[in-house]
């Protein structure tokens, strides 16, 4: 309803780190022209093999409604293929290179490793000055 209010009739979203697993899932389950993640969570489920990022606690875990923490594999795989949708993560952190090979087999997405990179993905993006022509790439039609 906002995009429709302020004219705009395309919506993309980006999440990075712990708020990538909230985007992610808000991109999935709403109108959503595109989609570009960085070094994200993808499964939150309690009994994930993957472990959950840094700051979700069981303190956290208790908090959220645990209908919300699902593996967002299943809903990637049965997303319109035409939607772009691109995730990078750092192969120099263990937990998200888990969490990428975790999707990598859906052929319609983008899983995109920075060999060089560590988790803060988007920093190091930013220091080479790459992260306009990203979401510009994104938003391309």
């Amino acid at each position: 309803r906002l995009a429709s209010h302020c004219g705009s009739d395309r919506i993309y979203m980006s999440g990075y780190s712990s708020c990538g697993y909230a985007a992610l899932y808000t991109a999935l389950t709403s109108t959503c022209h595109g989609y570009l993640g960085f070094s994200q969570p993808i499964d939150l489920r309690g009994d994930s093999p993957l472990d959950p990022p840094l700051y979700f606690t069981q303190d956290v875990r208790a908090a959220v409604d645990p209908g919300l923490l699902i593996d967002l594999k299943p809903l990637l795989q049965l997303a319109d293929p035409a939607v772009r949708r691109t995730f990078i993560y750092g192969e120099r952190n263990a937990h998200d290179t888990m969490r990428a090979r975790h999707i990598a087999d859906i052929a319609h997405l983008e899983v995109v490793a920075m060999p060089d990179a560590a988790h803060s993905t988007v920093e190091d993006i930013g220091a080479r000055d790459e992260l306009l022509s990203m979401f510009a790439r994104l938003i391309a039609d």
